[in-house]
């Protein structure tokens, strides 16, 4: 079985689902490759492919394995599976896509699942009209309210798309709090507003405040210079009488306002 390094994937390959089926054959060996193929043509052409699909789902990482699919630092295997996914993930998906079930289908197979099966039809969205209508909306919902870094992770990609504004940004804080990496977020450069800037420095603030340190992308959606950090208040006096609090500040403001720091230190 392959051991996940293969190059080339991101959190963006979840948004071209025409690359799946070359990035999932590159990462099987001949025995699981051929398991695959027969996995898949047994739910394609049955009588009743979505009943095929929602009795065979569970079995899909017994035919291709697990294996991340980014390259995972040595002994730090889980994190690249949660926020990447493996290849049962993305042998999920290119199922979902190429039966494309809708409604109760769409549902059944996501609440019989596990956090990996739920994980596949998430990323599965992706590939189907209008990002699988409003039960695809219903499916990223569900996963915003649960605290499980794997469903948030892929909640916040190419599905995000049915989340409003407020939603979105909700999703964004949530990412923060749970530990997925602002990279995993689709359309974040284009999505991220002025609001969101003001949330995540009364974040900020908060962490401080308690003194913790700050996740280390909090500039991509709070940079450097921008109004809002004021909200953050790293400034606050009541910080001076705690250690932690004093070291969370100087931590911060060494993150969110580099050339401050750096002016008040040399």
């Amino acid at each position: 079985m392959s051991d996940g390094r293969s190059a080339g994937w991101s959190a963006a390959a979840w948004e071209r689902p025409a690359g799946w089926d070359a990035a999932l054959q590159e990462r099987l060996d001949p025995a699981a490759r051929q398991a695959w193929q027969q996995l898949h043509a047994r739910v394609t052409a049955a009588d009743d492919p979505v009943r095929a699909l929602t009795s065979r789902f569970p079995g899909v990482a017994r035919a291709v394995g697990r294996a991340p699919l980014a390259p995972p630092p040595p002994g730090d295997l889980e994190p690249v599976l949660a926020l990447h996914g493996g290849v049962d993930d993305l042998a999920r998906a290119v199922l979902v896509r190429d039966v494309a079930p809708a409604g109760p289908a769409l549902r059944e197979l996501y609440d019989l699942g596990d956090a990996a099966e739920r994980r596949g039809v998430l990323r599965g969205l992706a590939a189907l009209p209008g990002l699988g209508g409003p039960d695809g909306a219903d499916l990223v919902a569900d996963a915003l309210r649960t605290n499980d870094v794997r469903l948030v992770a892929a909640s916040v990609g190419p599905c995000a798309a049915h989340l409003d504004a407020v939603q979105w940004r909700q999703a964004v804080l949530k990412c923060l709090f749970v530990g997925v990496p602002l990279e995993h977020v689709a359309d974040l450069e284009r999505r991220r507003d002025d609001a969101l800037a003001a949330m995540a420095a009364r974040y900020v603030a908060e962490r401080v405040a308690a003194g913790r340190p700050v996740p280390v992308d909090v500039p991509a959606v709070l940079p450097a210079g921008h109004p809002a950090l004021a909200q953050a208040r790293l400034d606050d006096p009541c910080h001076a009488a705690y250690a932690d609090r004093r070291a969370a500040a100087a931590a911060a403001r060494a993150l969110l306002d580099p050339h401050r720091h750096v002016t008040e230190t040399t």
